[in-house]
């Protein structure tokens, strides 16, 4: 059940003390009780104490405590407290007709007589009862959303890490096509000049160097489109990995701080989850990968014709 904090003035005592017998029956805590101070204790550090471990404070407003600057400093940390706990209740309960302070003059209010005090007590409890109500519902529809929220969250984790497996396997192949590319290209030229080694001027080995040229082109072509496409996923892999870490600094966010945010704040969180690639397929350039071997063939070829 609730920690109930009773403010109160003295002379209004019989008042407390029935308010907080009904709430005892109904098997709340009250904090502070006429019967819990002892002598010697330091009362301002007890009752603030108190104060803070409260669900609830009931701040009994009459003739007596209006001008009392103990229950004035009571209401004002109470109210501290509630703008900082949103799960804290304020209740004033006003008992006959006093100026109501400023401070709590914007709050709903429980008014009786002062001969009206099992009535005082019944409003009360009903009171707490209600706001105890519409705490679990809000609690209980916090809790669905958090858990659909770290559902989708972990769904969402899931999918991107299993993208960035495949980007990184997309990486290693792309990097062994275009080595062995490589590879080929250069050991079918070694062969083709081996072929026509003894004889290079001949119009048959100019035809093979001709054509080996336009083989290992081709080559060169495809082992330059296997490294652009190898940093392209490896760009990709990268990204990935940083929304994952985005993604997983916002949930860990959410649940330490998901009760206290607003919509806007909630949007910052996701808003860097969408992170663009620092470089796109269009940026590169086929120049970005040159082995020069066409270079070299040319030269090769000046060298024949000489």
């Amino acid at each position: 059940m609730a920690k109930v904090y009773i403010s109160y003035n003295n002379r209004d005592s019989a008042i407390a003390s029935k308010i907080s017998e009904s709430l005892k029956d109904a098997g709340h805590e009250i904090l502070i009780d006429v019967d819990t101070l002892l002598p010697g204790q330091d009362i301002s550090s007890t009752l603030f104490d108190a104060l803070r471990q409260s669900d609830f404070m009931i701040v009994i407003i009459s003739e007596n405590s209006v001008d009392s600057k103990w229950v004035q400093n009571e209401i004002g940390a109470a109210l501290s407290y509630s703008a900082e706990r949103k799960n804290f209740g304020l209740f004033p309960l006003v008992v006959g007709s006093p100026q109501i302070p400023d401070s709590i003059r914007h709050k709903l209010y429980i008014q009786v007589t002062p001969e009206e005090v099992d009535l005082a007590a019944t409003r009360v409890l009903d009171a707490i009862n209600k706001f105890q109500g519409r705490r679990a519902a809000i609690k209980e529809r916090g809790e669905e959303k958090k858990k659909n929220t770290d559902d989708y969250i972990m769904n969402e984790i899931s999918k991107l890490e299993k993208k960035q497996v495949g980007a990184k396997r997309i990486y290693y192949l792309w990097n062994v096509i275009g080595f062995f590319t490589l590879v080929i290209s250069t050991i079918f030229l070694l062969s083709k000049l081996s072929d026509t080694a003894i004889d290079i001027s001949s119009s048959h080995a100019v035809a093979v160097i001709i054509k080996s040229i336009l083989v290992v082109s081709f080559l060169i072509a495809m082992s330059r489109y296997s490294f652009l496409m190898g940093k392209i996923a490896l760009d990709e892999s990268i990204t990935l990995g940083e929304r994952i870490h985005a993604i997983s600094f916002g949930k860990v966010f959410i649940q330490m701080f998901s009760d206290d945010f607003t919509k806007e704040e909630m949007y910052k969180v996701f808003e860097n989850w969408n992170t663009t690639p620092s470089k796109g397929a269009d940026n590169y350039k086929a120049e970005d990968y040159d082995p020069n071997l066409i270079k070299v063939i040319t030269e090769l070829v000046k060298v024949i014709k000489k």
